[in-house]
């Protein structure tokens, strides 16, 4: 595979399948099959795109219907490709301050109440980059800072349109904690990352059975969308103070946006507590 360099495509954000279509994005039919919609998401959010070295795959050149159609259906083969990844690791090596910061709302928490650090993260849970996040980012952070009571973490959701079952997914996990709190939450928050592939109605109240103390009142909740206008007020909250992607965290008033290594949470975070 070519190597894969990064350089500025400057695309307006919420453009439609169409649109992109018509675009000047792609033409190695190779390279589609590595691409997926939040790759696209993020690309846009940050105004890039990435193009062979030589300049044999630049931004003047036209792409297929037909080759948009494998960007936006492969989910699960290489979610972070090269020029993503590249971008990941060469990002904000401290993150900016956020000119407008979220509220905490009444969302699950993990962590003492009283930590000093306040890590508010929207994400969605159909996202191949938050499950990047959980996989590889949050086991570090749970050890070393909020089961030491340094760092709490709030969840906020923010599905994305494109992702057909990552509202309802939001919904079944407040659903769960309804019934079991916080705790509760969060392992149904894990239970549904790790079967990202599958949340499907049935596969949502399959996981949720070790986790309630009434299926029926659990399948209710679900069935009714109880909770969408919680949900909602996530998104918009989301939206209100600039999020326009997941994964996108908030540490104090510290922004991080896309999916970061754990350097950078480490470098904000330890800068936050020495601010102490």
């Amino acid at each position: 595979m070519k190597k894969i360099a990064i350089f500025a495509a400057g695309l307006l954000i919420g453009v439609n399948a169409t649109a992109l279509a018509n675009s000047a994005l792609f033409t190695d039919e190779d390279q589609f099959a590595n691409w997926n919609r939040d790759a696209i998401h993020t690309m846009n959010n940050n105004g890039i795109m990435t193009g062979f070295e030589d300049g044999s795959f630049g931004p003047n050149e036209p792409v297929t219907r037909a080759q948009l159609a494998v960007i936006l259906d492969r989910f699960e083969q290489e979610r972070i490709p090269a020029g993503i990844d590249t971008y990941v690791k060469n990002a904000q090596d401290s993150a900016p301050e956020a000119a407008n910061l979220p509220s905490t709302d009444d969302d699950a928490v993990l962590g003492d109440e009283n930590a000093p650090i306040t890590m508010i993260q929207f994400c969605d849970y159909q996202g191949p980059f938050c499950e990047k996040v959980y996989r590889d980012v949050l086991p570090l952070i749970k050890e070393n800072y909020i089961e030491k009571g340094l760092v709490k973490l709030v969840y906020r959701d923010f599905p994305l349109p494109f992702h057909e079952n990552a509202k309802s997914a939001a919904m079944a996990a407040e659903c769960v904690r309804a019934q079991g709190g916080d705790e509760s939450y969060f392992s149904y928050h894990n239970l549904l990352f790790e079967n990202q592939n599958n949340l499907s109605t049935e596969s949502l109240k399959n996981m949720a059975a070790d986790l309630v103390l009434s299926q029926d009142d659990f399948d209710n909740c679900l069935d009714n969308e109880t909770y969408a206008g919680e949900v909602e007020k996530d998104m918009a909250d989301g939206q209100t103070v600039g999020v326009k992607g997941t994964p996108y965290f908030f540490i104090n008033d510290k922004m991080i946006s896309g999916a970061q290594p754990y350097a950078s949470f480490e470098t904000v975070i330890e800068a936050e507590l020495n601010n102490q």
